[in-house]
């Protein structure tokens, strides 16, 4: 068994020196593979599975092993990229989704302390989803707030347009049976589920 001793002179950026008895030499090494004077090599992504070649006079079938390592590499990195694609997708969605929960769960807490505290209050009217203020149609689709048509605090008179409410393919505009001023505890795009408060209205 012979052994062949070499010291390898690090420049930088992935290039080299190779120091040994039949001279100096230079290579580029990177996370993809390198190549020398005597040949390449490539790493395909693939644990333990590398191709190795050199610069010499090619065996028959080297081309087509060279293509087929070529296209392994680039279907790796492809595949790479698409799931670390779909992996950024999936944690935004899920990021904003929680954000969303648990600003809504808040906000059912804070409006839950505000009619406790105002149970007895003739002077604030809440609005909830409920056969009293909506038809029943309504509560049997899919409803959600579209939009809203008035800010929060605005001074509102009976009969004032509030919000656009769409049911299945159906719209439906919120008016106002009050006077008073406004508070949305809903926001433009929310479904509506019954029970759920969606705003109140300080006389």
């Amino acid at each position: 068994m012979g052994l062949r001793y070499q010291k390898r002179v690090n420049l930088g950026n992935g290039y080299g020196l190779n120091l040994s008895k039949s001279g100096i030499s230079s290579s580029y090494r990177s996370k993809y593979g390198s190549v020398g004077p005597r040949g390449f090599s490539i790493r395909t992504g693939i644990p333990g599975l590398t191709f190795r070649s050199s610069f010499g006079k090619s065996k028959k079938g080297d081309g087509a092993i060279v293509a087929l390592m070529i296209l392994l590499f680039i279907g790796a990195v492809i595949i790479t990229a698409v799931v670390a694609w779909n992996i950024a997708l999936f944690l935004k969605w899920s990021t904003e989704e929680t954000y969303k929960l648990i600003v809504r769960e808040r906000r059912k807490y804070k409006v839950k302390k505000e009619i406790e505290l105002n149970k007895d209050s003739d002077k604030i009217k809440f609005i909830d989803f409920t056969l009293d203020y909506f038809p029943t149609e309504y509560q049997k689709s899919n409803s959600l707030i579209e939009d809203i048509l008035v800010e929060n605090g605005t001074e509102i008179k009976k009969g004032d347009e509030l919000a656009i409410i769409g049911f299945g393919e159906n719209q439906a505009t919120l008016t106002s049976d009050e006077n008073g001023k406004i508070t949305f505890y809903k926001t433009p795009g929310e479904k509506l589920k019954i029970g759920e408060y969606i705003y109140k209205i300080e006389k």
